[in-house]
């Protein structure tokens, strides 16, 4: 009788320590990280910490070199250097927005650097409409206020000279190749529309140049602008 009150004393502890490993195992599971619902809790600001958008980028399998370039209550914009152009031999740079509330992320725009920008010749009044395919250059994004389906972009390949704007609208496929050549600086507080700076040359063939606010209308056209060229001549 004793022998058997000890086998099932031995059985008893077999089946304890089976269950208690069990239990230690199904807490080391982590979920698939496809199927991952990121939780994220907001700075006093409204905005993510640096912790929280490292998660993001890793969440999505964003390059390490992904960084915020813009951010709202709504969405957060990101830009990405994914390498070298084989054929132009400059940066592939793409701009996300990951949307806060649906926990999700869409590539709004991929510039790839192109040699020749003879083509650009837009009108000072409005702006030419291209394929996405056809933006060169993006260096930074903004949110726009008031119109959530567009985002403007401004890229460069040389800092000292022209910075161009883009209004990009994804879900048409489309974007706005803005006349201005300083890039677009904020929004009116109003209405949300962008505006932009240029430099141009004295047409009477004075040395130096002058700068111009331009503010544009969603389709690109030109809604006021104000022209520094005459400003000295003004004070006297």
């Amino acid at each position: 009788m004793k022998e058997c009150k000890y086998w099932v004393v031995v059985l008893l502890q077999l089946c304890f320590l089976s269950i208690s490993c069990g239990e230690k195992g199904a807490k080391q599971v982590a979920p698939a990280q496809d199927h991952a619902i990121l939780k994220f809790e907001n700075d006093e600001d409204g905005k993510y910490s640096q912790a929280m958008i490292a998660q993001i980028i890793k969440h999505f399998h964003l390059p390490n070199n992904t960084v915020v370039t813009d951010e709202d209550v709504d969405a957060i914009l990101l830009r990405s250097v994914d390498g070298g152009d084989g054929i132009y031999g400059g940066d592939v740079v793409s701009i996300w927005k990951y949307y806060k509330k649906q926990n999700d992320i869409q590539e709004i725009v991929t510039a790839h650097p192109m040699a020749d920008l003879l083509w650009y010749n837009p009108d000072k009044k409005h702006g030419v409409t291209i394929g996405l395919d056809s933006v060169f250059v993006a260096s930074e994004a903004m949110l726009v206020p008031l119109n959530p389906d567009v985002v403007v972009v401004n890229g460069t390949t040389d800092k000292m000279n022209t910075i161009y704007t883009f209004i990009v609208d994804k879900d048409a496929g489309k974007a706005i190749l803005l006349p201005s050549n300083r890039g677009c600086v904020g929004f009116t507080s109003e209405e949300g529309l962008p505006i932009c700076l240029s430099f141009r040359h004295h047409a009477n063939g004075e040395s130096g140049r002058y700068s111009v606010v331009s503010v544009y209308d969603e389709k690109g056209n030109l809604v006021k602008e104000m022209s520094f060229e005459d400003y000295k001549k003004d004070e006297k």
